[in-house]
């Protein structure tokens, strides 16, 4: 079991980015991506928007659940990042554009996720 600050700063880093991705959806469907709007899908509900945000929302709890995870010390927690921090860079790049900046700051959280496990962490 982890100790320390990475007790508390990891779940709580993954909680927030999930939390955040989950309530970004608002920014897929009133703002669209340049997804939708190079598919011409500017209606608030479209096949675009609701795929955007489908990948949105899978991330979100996903890292939510790697948070709790995480926290309890159990197994499957990486496997639960090894679904969120790629979608969240997918999530992102298909909705650039209609983002706020700072959620760009969560896709080098999911890169530096992606290294953290890829070195065995």
């Amino acid at each position: 079991m982890m100790t320390g600050i990475i007790r508390w700063a990891v779940p709580l880093a993954f909680l927030m980015h999930g939390l955040g991705m989950i309530g970004g959806m608002y920014f897929i469907f009133t703002k669209g991506s340049w997804l939708t709007k190079a598919l011409g899908a500017e209606a608030a509900f479209n096949p675009a928007r609701i795929f955007v945000a489908a990948v949105w929302l899978v991330t979100g709890v996903a890292f939510v659940a790697a948070a709790w995870g995480f926290w309890k010390d159990l197994d499957w927690w990486r496997t639960a990042v090894w679904i969120a921090a790629p979608t969240t860079l997918v999530g992102v790049a298909l909705a650039a554009g209609a983002i706020p900046t700072g959620t760009y700051v969560g896709a080098a959280m999911a890169v530096a996720a992606i290294v953290a496990l890829a070195l065995g962490w």
